[in-house]
């Protein structure tokens, strides 16, 4: 229902801001369809976000906190012995 709501508003906003429609509207077919996809799949990752933390129980704090540290010191510990002599973004002169 939230979510009903806040697709509401969005528009009344775009129709605000532009009374005319397609008259004031700045963008192409294909760059309108682009943002539109784009709105849609930005609110469908919301919604998938919401279901999975409505469903799943998560670990305690103490728990998660140790798995985020080893998956941390596991990505240092493999940088470090892929790249030895550290990322050389640009060359020294």
């Amino acid at each position: 229902m939230i979510l009903l709501l806040l697709i509401l508003i969005i528009l009344m906003l775009v129709a605000v801001k532009y009374p005319r429609g397609r008259l004031d509207w700045p963008y192409d077919r294909s760059t309108s369809f682009r943002i539109f996809f784009s709105a849609i799949l930005f609110i469908l990752i919301l919604y998938l976000i919401y279901l999975v933390n409505l469903y799943v129980e998560y670990p305690s704090s103490s728990t998660m906190f140790r798995i985020i540290v080893g998956i941390v010191l596991a990505f240092f510990i493999a940088a470090g012995v892929l790249f030895p002599e550290s990322l050389k973004i640009a060359p020294h002169e």
